[in-house]
């Protein structure tokens, strides 16, 4: 019994909440934007936050609290050619400043500010990084 304990003590703590990293393996600059979705005192709600710039070999956290049956989102792009990491999944960003879009999965939110406009997203399941403190998201042309 008390092994049992013990693995589950193991099993929540990592599983908690991982760390989220973009390692930029290309020779070109990028910015991302990235969303998941929030659950904070029964408001729920897609956030997406952008942009994150990365240079060429860096390696950046974006996010310190994912949980394992979180699901997040990114998009990646040059910001010196036109190569981009893209997905099917839309949100919306502010194409050219610094942003938080809380709701940017919905349609009224560009009635807010008319800068906003629909990124593809790429997809990245949580569940398949159990017993990870931290995942890195490698950028790769």
């Amino acid at each position: 019994m008390k092994n049992l304990f013990v693995f589950f003590l193991l099993f929540t703590s990592f599983s908690a909440s991982s760390q989220i990293y973009f390692k930029n393996n290309t020779e070109e600059p990028v910015k991302l934007a990235f969303c998941k979705y929030y659950d904070v005192d029964g408001s729920k709600y897609w956030g997406c936050a952008g942009w994150y710039y990365v240079e060429p070999g860096d390696n950046i956290v974006v996010s310190s609290s994912i949980g394992l049956y979180d699901n997040i989102y990114y998009y990646a792009e040059s910001t010196v050619s036109d190569k981009k990491y893209q997905g099917t999944t839309t949100f919306l960003v502010d194409p050219t400043d610094k942003f938080f879009i809380k709701n940017a999965d919905k349609e009224y939110q560009m009635k807010i500010n008319p800068n906003f406009i629909w990124y593809k997203f790429r997809h990245l399941d949580m569940q398949q990084t159990m017993f990870q403190m931290s995942y890195t998201i490698e950028l790769n042309y």
